[in-house]
């Protein structure tokens, strides 16, 4: 099944109230699965493309960037976790639309 990538990327901007660029490179270090730099007015999130063969492990990532923009910082903790599981919900739910 091929990544229904304009989706993704129409899911973010929705989501985060920011234009979102979403790229993919094999440059990242295999320890990370995705990064995301933002301001007020837009985002860009990178994939490891090592790392995110699946459209779930697409989403996962995806979500897991969201949830740091839309919290505005780069903590990771249980309510962090929370909101991640939630927006991965959130955007299958959407692009399985």
């Amino acid at each position: 099944m091929s990544i229904k990538w304009l989706r993704l990327k129409r899911i973010c901007e929705e989501m985060t109230n920011r234009i979102v660029q979403i790229h993919s490179s094999t440059e990242l270090d295999d320890d990370h699965i995705a990064a995301t730099e933002f301001n007020e007015q837009e985002a860009t999130i990178l994939l490891n493309s090592g790392r995110t063969k699946s459209v779930e492990m697409v989403i996962k990532a995806i979500a897991h960037e969201l949830t740091h923009i839309q919290e505005n910082n780069n903590n990771h903790n249980i309510d962090f976790n929370e909101k991640w599981e939630k927006n991965v919900e959130i955007v299958n739910e959407k692009y399985n639309k």
